[in-house]
Protein backbone atom coordinates (compact mmCIF):
# COMPACT_ATOMS: atom_id res chain seq x y z
CA UNK A 1 0.00 0.00 0.00
CA UNK A 2 1.34 3.19 -0.55
CA UNK A 3 1.85 5.90 1.44
CA UNK A 4 -1.29 7.78 0.38
CA UNK A 5 -3.23 4.69 1.04
CA UNK A 6 -1.92 4.41 4.31
CA UNK A 7 -2.95 7.97 5.34
CA UNK A 8 -6.50 8.00 4.16
CA UNK A 9 -7.63 4.23 4.89
CA UNK A 10 -10.63 4.55 7.06
CA UNK A 11 -10.68 8.55 6.87
CA UNK A 12 -13.85 10.07 7.02
CA UNK A 13 -15.87 6.53 5.88
CA UNK A 14 -13.86 6.64 2.75
CA UNK A 15 -12.66 3.04 1.09
CA UNK A 16 -14.34 0.17 0.18
CA UNK A 17 -14.99 -2.48 3.03
CA UNK A 18 -14.63 -6.25 1.85
CA UNK A 19 -15.64 -9.22 3.92
CA UNK A 20 -14.87 -12.72 2.89
CA UNK A 21 -17.11 -15.82 3.76
CA UNK A 22 -14.94 -18.50 2.78
CA UNK A 23 -14.53 -21.68 4.80
CA UNK A 24 -10.90 -23.13 3.92
CA UNK A 25 -7.72 -20.54 4.10
CA UNK A 26 -4.32 -21.11 5.50
CA UNK A 27 -3.06 -23.21 7.76
CA UNK A 28 -5.39 -25.35 5.60
CA UNK A 29 -3.36 -26.54 1.79
CA UNK A 30 -5.14 -26.44 -1.55
CA UNK A 31 -6.36 -24.56 -3.85
CA UNK A 32 -9.38 -23.01 -2.29
CA UNK A 33 -7.13 -22.00 0.58
CA UNK A 34 -4.81 -20.56 -0.98
CA UNK A 35 -7.05 -18.56 -3.28
CA UNK A 36 -8.42 -16.93 0.01
CA UNK A 37 -4.90 -16.28 1.03
CA UNK A 38 -4.05 -14.45 -1.80
CA UNK A 39 -6.94 -12.65 -2.37
CA UNK A 40 -7.74 -11.45 1.41
CA UNK A 41 -3.33 -10.32 1.00
CA UNK A 42 -4.32 -8.85 -2.73
CA UNK A 43 -7.06 -6.62 -1.62
CA UNK A 44 -5.74 -5.41 1.95
CA UNK A 45 -2.66 -4.03 -0.23
CA UNK A 46 -5.11 -2.04 -2.54
CA UNK A 47 -5.57 1.98 -1.59
CA UNK A 48 -9.14 1.62 -2.90
CA UNK A 49 -10.09 -1.00 -0.01
CA UNK A 50 -10.03 0.64 3.84
CA UNK A 51 -10.66 -2.86 5.54
CA UNK A 52 -10.55 -6.90 4.79
CA UNK A 53 -12.11 -9.22 7.17
CA UNK A 54 -11.49 -12.96 6.39
CA UNK A 55 -13.99 -15.17 8.39
CA UNK A 56 -12.65 -18.84 8.04
CA UNK A 57 -12.64 -22.34 9.47
CA UNK A 58 -10.66 -23.09 12.62
CA UNK A 59 -8.04 -25.65 11.88
CA UNK A 60 -5.16 -26.75 14.45
CA UNK A 61 -2.12 -26.95 12.55
CA UNK A 62 -1.65 -27.50 8.81
CA UNK A 63 0.26 -27.75 5.96
CA UNK A 64 4.17 -25.98 6.63
CA UNK A 65 4.00 -22.97 7.93
CA UNK A 66 2.11 -20.44 5.17
CA UNK A 67 0.11 -18.57 6.77
CA UNK A 68 -1.95 -15.56 5.63
CA UNK A 69 0.57 -12.77 6.05
CA UNK A 70 -0.37 -9.69 8.03
CA UNK A 71 -1.48 -6.67 6.39
CA UNK A 72 -2.81 -3.17 7.04
CA UNK A 73 -6.51 -3.62 7.58
CA UNK A 74 -6.80 -7.04 7.31
CA UNK A 75 -8.42 -9.02 9.78
CA UNK A 76 -8.64 -12.95 9.68
CA UNK A 77 -11.04 -14.82 11.96
CA UNK A 78 -10.19 -18.48 12.57
CA UNK A 79 -13.89 -18.92 14.25
CA UNK A 80 -16.12 -21.85 12.15
CA UNK A 81 -16.05 -25.29 13.61
CA UNK A 82 -14.87 -27.32 10.72
CA UNK A 83 -17.78 -28.89 7.69
CA UNK A 84 -15.78 -28.14 4.95
CA UNK A 85 -12.75 -30.34 4.07
CA UNK A 86 -14.14 -32.29 7.13
CA UNK A 87 -15.07 -35.89 5.98
CA UNK A 88 -12.65 -37.77 8.70
CA UNK A 89 -14.95 -35.92 11.09
CA UNK A 90 -17.49 -38.60 12.48
CA UNK A 91 -21.05 -37.79 11.56
CA UNK A 92 -22.40 -36.76 15.10
CA UNK A 93 -19.68 -34.14 15.30
CA UNK A 94 -20.24 -33.08 11.84
CA UNK A 95 -23.89 -32.31 12.79
CA UNK A 96 -23.19 -30.57 15.42
CA UNK A 97 -20.17 -28.75 13.81
CA UNK A 98 -22.83 -27.55 11.40
CA UNK A 99 -25.06 -26.03 13.79
CA UNK A 100 -22.75 -24.10 15.16
CA UNK A 101 -21.15 -23.35 11.90
CA UNK A 102 -24.25 -21.80 11.17
CA UNK A 103 -25.07 -19.87 14.40
CA UNK A 104 -21.66 -18.28 13.73
CA UNK A 105 -22.04 -17.44 10.28
CA UNK A 106 -25.57 -16.03 10.69
CA UNK A 107 -24.50 -13.88 13.67
CA UNK A 108 -21.36 -12.64 11.44
CA UNK A 109 -23.56 -11.77 8.36
CA UNK A 110 -26.07 -9.70 11.13
CA UNK A 111 -23.21 -8.21 12.36
CA UNK A 112 -21.51 -6.81 9.36
CA UNK A 113 -25.42 -5.65 8.17
CA UNK A 114 -25.45 -3.62 11.37
CA UNK A 115 -22.10 -2.22 10.73
CA UNK A 116 -22.75 -1.09 7.28
CA UNK A 117 -25.56 0.72 8.53
CA UNK A 118 -23.92 2.31 11.37
CA UNK A 119 -20.44 3.66 9.84
CA UNK A 120 -22.01 3.89 6.47
CA UNK A 121 -19.76 2.61 4.43
CA UNK A 122 -19.55 0.86 0.86
CA UNK A 123 -19.43 -2.85 2.29
CA UNK A 124 -19.14 -6.07 -0.39
CA UNK A 125 -19.29 -9.80 1.31
CA UNK A 126 -17.83 -12.20 -0.99
CA UNK A 127 -19.31 -15.78 -0.08
CA UNK A 128 -17.48 -19.18 -1.20
CA UNK A 129 -19.94 -20.55 -4.05
CA UNK A 130 -19.37 -23.99 -1.66
CA UNK A 131 -22.37 -22.78 1.04
CA UNK A 132 -25.00 -22.82 -1.85
CA UNK A 133 -24.38 -26.67 -2.37
CA UNK A 134 -24.77 -27.66 1.68
CA UNK A 135 -27.30 -27.36 4.29
CA UNK A 136 -26.17 -23.73 5.47
CA UNK A 137 -27.98 -20.77 6.56
CA UNK A 138 -26.85 -18.33 4.35
CA UNK A 139 -28.93 -17.94 1.67
CA UNK A 140 -32.09 -17.63 3.69
CA UNK A 141 -29.96 -15.39 6.03
CA UNK A 142 -29.15 -13.11 3.45
CA UNK A 143 -32.69 -13.00 2.19
CA UNK A 144 -33.82 -12.13 5.42
CA UNK A 145 -31.39 -9.09 6.23
CA UNK A 146 -31.90 -7.91 2.56
CA UNK A 147 -35.56 -7.61 3.11
CA UNK A 148 -34.79 -6.09 5.72
CA UNK A 149 -32.78 -2.93 4.16
CA UNK A 150 -29.69 -4.13 4.55
CA UNK A 151 -27.14 -1.75 2.59
CA UNK A 152 -24.32 -4.34 1.84
CA UNK A 153 -23.88 -5.92 -1.45
CA UNK A 154 -23.84 -10.14 -1.46
CA UNK A 155 -21.24 -11.51 -4.21
CA UNK A 156 -21.26 -15.66 -4.92
CA UNK A 157 -17.67 -16.57 -5.93
CA UNK A 158 -17.96 -19.74 -7.72
CA UNK A 159 -14.95 -21.52 -8.25
CA UNK A 160 -15.92 -24.95 -9.96
CA UNK A 161 -18.73 -26.13 -11.98
CA UNK A 162 -20.47 -28.59 -9.53
CA UNK A 163 -23.21 -26.29 -8.90
CA UNK A 164 -26.16 -27.19 -10.26
CA UNK A 165 -28.66 -24.69 -12.14
CA UNK A 166 -31.14 -24.85 -9.44
CA UNK A 167 -28.33 -24.00 -6.37
CA UNK A 168 -27.37 -20.61 -8.67
CA UNK A 169 -30.53 -19.75 -9.09
CA UNK A 170 -31.30 -19.95 -5.23
CA UNK A 171 -29.01 -17.67 -4.98
CA UNK A 172 -29.98 -15.08 -7.05
CA UNK A 173 -31.25 -12.90 -5.00
CA UNK A 174 -27.54 -11.59 -4.31
CA UNK A 175 -26.59 -8.58 -5.78
CA UNK A 176 -23.60 -10.01 -8.41
CA UNK A 177 -21.29 -13.39 -8.75
CA UNK A 178 -18.14 -13.99 -10.17
CA UNK A 179 -17.69 -16.71 -12.60
CA UNK A 180 -13.47 -17.98 -12.46
CA UNK A 181 -13.87 -19.28 -15.91
CA UNK A 182 -15.45 -18.37 -19.42
CA UNK A 183 -17.60 -21.65 -18.70
CA UNK A 184 -18.64 -20.84 -15.03
CA UNK A 185 -19.37 -17.03 -16.61
CA UNK A 186 -21.94 -18.64 -19.14
CA UNK A 187 -23.42 -20.58 -16.84
CA UNK A 188 -24.28 -18.22 -14.11
CA UNK A 189 -25.32 -15.51 -16.69
CA UNK A 190 -28.05 -18.69 -18.21
CA UNK A 191 -29.62 -18.34 -14.77
CA UNK A 192 -28.80 -14.84 -13.43
CA UNK A 193 -28.66 -11.38 -14.73
CA UNK A 194 -25.86 -11.23 -17.14
CA UNK A 195 -25.14 -7.77 -16.13
CA UNK A 196 -24.67 -8.59 -12.83
CA UNK A 197 -21.85 -11.64 -13.60
CA UNK A 198 -18.45 -11.10 -13.70
CA UNK A 199 -15.83 -12.78 -15.32
CA UNK A 200 -12.53 -12.66 -13.45
CA UNK A 201 -9.54 -14.62 -13.56
CA UNK A 202 -8.20 -16.56 -10.82
CA UNK A 203 -5.39 -14.43 -8.75
CA UNK A 204 -2.02 -16.36 -8.15
CA UNK A 205 1.18 -15.12 -6.43
CA UNK A 206 3.76 -16.65 -8.99
CA UNK A 207 6.60 -17.01 -6.50
CA UNK A 208 10.08 -17.71 -8.42
CA UNK A 209 11.38 -21.39 -7.20
CA UNK A 210 15.07 -21.62 -7.21
CA UNK A 211 16.81 -24.80 -8.28
CA UNK A 212 18.55 -25.27 -4.35
CA UNK A 213 15.12 -24.36 -3.16
CA UNK A 214 13.83 -27.93 -5.60
CA UNK A 215 16.86 -29.74 -4.52
CA UNK A 216 15.86 -29.72 -0.97
CA UNK A 217 12.49 -30.14 -1.13
CA UNK A 218 13.42 -33.87 -3.02
CA UNK A 219 15.85 -34.80 -0.80
CA UNK A 220 13.39 -34.64 2.11
CA UNK A 221 11.12 -36.50 -0.47
CA UNK A 222 14.05 -38.83 -1.26
CA UNK A 223 12.64 -38.32 -5.36
CA UNK A 224 14.85 -37.63 -8.33
CA UNK A 225 14.96 -34.68 -10.38
CA UNK A 226 12.75 -35.70 -13.33
CA UNK A 227 12.32 -39.49 -11.64
CA UNK A 228 8.48 -39.00 -11.23
CA UNK A 229 5.35 -38.46 -12.24
CA UNK A 230 3.21 -35.76 -10.38
CA UNK A 231 -0.13 -35.77 -9.32
CA UNK A 232 -1.70 -32.67 -7.60
CA UNK A 233 -4.94 -33.44 -7.28
CA UNK A 234 -3.93 -36.04 -4.51
CA UNK A 235 -5.99 -39.63 -4.36
CA UNK A 236 -9.06 -38.06 -5.03
CA UNK A 237 -11.83 -40.20 -7.14
CA UNK A 238 -13.30 -36.90 -8.42
CA UNK A 239 -10.11 -35.36 -9.65
CA UNK A 240 -9.14 -38.32 -12.17
CA UNK A 241 -6.67 -40.49 -9.70
CA UNK A 242 -7.80 -43.69 -10.39
CA UNK A 243 -7.35 -43.41 -14.55
CA UNK A 244 -4.04 -41.24 -13.63
CA UNK A 245 -2.45 -44.71 -11.38
CA UNK A 246 -3.68 -46.58 -13.92
CA UNK A 247 -1.87 -44.99 -17.17
CA UNK A 248 0.93 -45.07 -14.39
CA UNK A 249 0.79 -48.86 -14.14
CA UNK A 250 0.84 -49.34 -17.87
CA UNK A 251 4.05 -47.47 -18.50
CA UNK A 252 5.64 -49.47 -15.50
CA UNK A 253 4.33 -52.72 -17.25
CA UNK A 254 6.36 -51.35 -20.45
CA UNK A 255 9.62 -50.76 -18.86
CA UNK A 256 9.42 -47.14 -17.55
CA UNK A 257 11.69 -46.03 -14.91
CA UNK A 258 9.29 -43.34 -13.15
CA UNK A 259 7.90 -43.00 -10.44
CA UNK A 260 4.12 -41.85 -9.37
CA UNK A 261 4.08 -38.78 -6.73
CA UNK A 262 0.74 -36.96 -5.37
CA UNK A 263 0.08 -34.24 -3.43
CA UNK A 264 -3.29 -32.81 -1.47
CA UNK A 265 -6.20 -35.07 0.48
CA UNK A 266 -5.78 -39.21 0.17
CA UNK A 267 -10.11 -39.61 0.93
CA UNK A 268 -11.53 -43.55 0.62
CA UNK A 269 -11.32 -45.22 -3.28
CA UNK A 270 -12.87 -48.34 -4.71
CA UNK A 271 -11.62 -51.92 -2.49
CA UNK A 272 -9.62 -52.58 -5.86
CA UNK A 273 -7.75 -49.59 -6.26
CA UNK A 274 -6.93 -49.52 -2.60
CA UNK A 275 -5.28 -52.49 -2.89
CA UNK A 276 -3.23 -51.66 -5.99
CA UNK A 277 -1.81 -48.41 -4.52
CA UNK A 278 -0.92 -50.21 -0.99
CA UNK A 279 0.81 -52.79 -2.75
CA UNK A 280 3.03 -50.06 -4.99
CA UNK A 281 3.16 -47.77 -2.08
CA UNK A 282 5.14 -51.13 -0.65
CA UNK A 283 7.51 -51.38 -3.49
CA UNK A 284 8.18 -47.59 -3.07
CA UNK A 285 6.85 -46.69 -7.05
CA UNK A 286 4.02 -44.36 -5.62
CA UNK A 287 4.59 -42.20 -2.89
CA UNK A 288 1.87 -39.69 -1.56
CA UNK A 289 3.40 -36.76 0.45
CA UNK A 290 -0.14 -35.70 1.63
CA UNK A 291 -0.91 -31.94 1.57
CA UNK A 292 2.11 -29.17 1.47
CA UNK A 293 2.54 -25.87 1.66
CA UNK A 294 2.45 -23.82 -1.76
CA UNK A 295 6.57 -23.51 -1.62
CA UNK A 296 6.61 -27.08 -1.31
CA UNK A 297 4.04 -28.14 -4.24
CA UNK A 298 5.75 -25.61 -6.54
CA UNK A 299 9.05 -27.04 -5.87
CA UNK A 300 7.88 -30.61 -6.37
CA UNK A 301 6.35 -29.59 -9.95
CA UNK A 302 9.38 -28.01 -10.77
CA UNK A 303 11.39 -31.33 -10.18
CA UNK A 304 9.12 -33.35 -11.77
CA UNK A 305 8.87 -35.29 -15.29
CA UNK A 306 5.11 -34.26 -15.90
CA UNK A 307 2.46 -32.73 -13.76
CA UNK A 308 -0.80 -34.25 -14.62
CA UNK A 309 -4.19 -33.11 -13.44
CA UNK A 310 -6.44 -35.69 -15.15
CA UNK A 311 -9.39 -34.08 -13.60
CA UNK A 312 -12.85 -33.17 -15.42
CA UNK A 313 -14.40 -31.22 -12.61
CA UNK A 314 -12.36 -27.98 -12.84
CA UNK A 315 -13.25 -24.44 -12.95
CA UNK A 316 -9.26 -22.94 -13.90
CA UNK A 317 -7.31 -24.66 -11.56
CA UNK A 318 -4.94 -23.28 -9.91
CA UNK A 319 -2.55 -26.18 -9.67
CA UNK A 320 -2.44 -26.17 -13.85
CA UNK A 321 -1.65 -22.64 -13.48
CA UNK A 322 1.19 -22.67 -10.81
CA UNK A 323 2.95 -25.65 -12.65
CA UNK A 324 3.16 -24.11 -16.14
CA UNK A 325 4.38 -20.72 -14.09
CA UNK A 326 7.82 -23.06 -13.04
CA UNK A 327 8.20 -24.57 -16.43
CA UNK A 328 6.72 -27.86 -15.53
CA UNK A 329 5.87 -30.16 -18.51
CA UNK A 330 2.41 -31.38 -18.13
CA UNK A 331 -1.20 -32.58 -19.18
CA UNK A 332 -3.91 -30.59 -17.93
CA UNK A 333 -7.65 -30.69 -17.51
CA UNK A 334 -10.48 -30.31 -20.69
CA UNK A 335 -11.31 -26.46 -19.39
CA UNK A 336 -12.46 -24.50 -22.66
CA UNK A 337 -9.37 -21.57 -21.82
CA UNK A 338 -6.54 -24.50 -22.22
CA UNK A 339 -8.41 -26.16 -25.06
CA UNK A 340 -8.48 -22.96 -27.19
CA UNK A 341 -4.84 -22.41 -26.36
CA UNK A 342 -3.16 -26.02 -26.10
CA UNK A 343 -5.22 -28.68 -27.59
CA UNK A 344 -2.44 -31.04 -27.79
CA UNK A 345 -1.84 -30.76 -23.75
CA UNK A 346 -5.25 -32.30 -22.98
CA UNK A 347 -5.20 -35.11 -20.44
CA UNK A 348 -7.28 -37.77 -21.55
CA UNK A 349 -10.01 -38.84 -18.27
CA UNK A 350 -11.34 -41.74 -19.18
CA UNK A 351 -8.97 -44.14 -21.18
CA UNK A 352 -5.47 -45.11 -18.76
CA UNK A 353 -3.90 -46.86 -21.85
CA UNK A 354 -4.51 -43.20 -23.94
CA UNK A 355 -3.19 -41.32 -21.32
CA UNK A 356 -0.49 -43.76 -20.62
CA UNK A 357 1.14 -42.70 -24.05
CA UNK A 358 0.38 -39.11 -23.46
CA UNK A 359 2.36 -39.04 -20.24
CA UNK A 360 5.16 -40.71 -21.90
CA UNK A 361 5.34 -38.28 -24.87
CA UNK A 362 5.16 -35.50 -22.94
CA UNK A 363 7.96 -36.76 -20.29
CA UNK A 364 10.24 -37.61 -23.30
CA UNK A 365 9.94 -34.54 -25.12
CA UNK A 366 10.66 -32.68 -21.53
CA UNK A 367 13.93 -34.68 -21.12
CA UNK A 368 14.99 -33.37 -24.17
CA UNK A 369 13.78 -30.02 -23.67
CA UNK A 370 11.33 -29.67 -26.38
CA UNK A 371 7.93 -28.16 -25.89
CA UNK A 372 6.76 -25.86 -23.37
CA UNK A 373 4.82 -26.50 -20.39
CA UNK A 374 1.82 -23.98 -21.14
CA UNK A 375 1.57 -24.49 -24.89
CA UNK A 376 -0.30 -21.26 -26.11
CA UNK A 377 -1.74 -20.16 -22.45
CA UNK A 378 -0.68 -17.12 -21.39
CA UNK A 379 -0.76 -17.75 -17.68
CA UNK A 380 0.83 -14.74 -16.48
CA UNK A 381 -2.76 -13.25 -17.04
CA UNK A 382 -2.98 -14.46 -13.89
CA UNK A 383 -0.55 -12.68 -11.69
CA UNK A 384 -2.41 -11.29 -8.60
CA UNK A 385 -0.86 -7.84 -9.16
CA UNK A 386 -3.01 -7.27 -12.53
CA UNK A 387 -6.08 -9.10 -11.35
CA UNK A 388 -6.46 -7.93 -7.95
CA UNK A 389 -6.85 -4.38 -9.66
CA UNK A 390 -10.12 -6.04 -11.97
CA UNK A 391 -11.84 -7.26 -8.41
CA UNK A 392 -11.09 -3.80 -6.91
CA UNK A 393 -12.78 -2.10 -9.78
CA UNK A 394 -15.76 -4.41 -10.03
CA UNK A 395 -16.61 -4.79 -6.60
CA UNK A 396 -16.33 -0.82 -5.94
CA UNK A 397 -18.82 -0.45 -8.87
CA UNK A 398 -21.23 -3.01 -7.80
CA UNK A 399 -21.06 -1.26 -3.44
CA UNK A 400 -22.15 2.38 -5.27
CA UNK A 401 -23.94 1.60 -8.66
CA UNK A 402 -24.74 -2.28 -8.76
CA UNK A 403 -23.36 -2.30 -12.09
CA UNK A 404 -19.78 -3.21 -13.30
CA UNK A 405 -19.87 -6.75 -14.53
CA UNK A 406 -18.86 -4.67 -18.00
CA UNK A 407 -15.95 -3.04 -16.91
CA UNK A 408 -14.50 -6.09 -15.36
CA UNK A 409 -15.41 -8.63 -18.24
CA UNK A 410 -13.71 -5.83 -20.65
Amino acid sequence: MSAAGRATRGVGGAGLVVRLLMPLAWPQAGGAAEYARVLAEGLAERDEVAEVELLTQRVAGGAGEGRIGAREGLVVRRELPVVFGGGGLPRARRAVNYIEHNRRVAGALTAWSRAARGDGRSTVVLVHSGYSRRRTVVGAWVRRLKRQGCPVRYVLDVRDPLNSDASLRGYGHFDGAIGCSRAIARRLREVWPAERVAELAVPVRFERVSDAAVEAELGRRGLTRGGYVLLPGGVVAGKGFGVAFEAWRRLVERGSGLGLVSIGRRQAVGAELAGAVDEAERGGGFVHVGEVDNAAARALMAGSAAVVLASGVEGLPRAALEAMSVGAAGLWPGVEEFVEAMPGQIAETADAGRLAEQIERVAERALRGVGGASGGYDWRRHDAALVMGRYVAWLSELAGTKRGAERASG
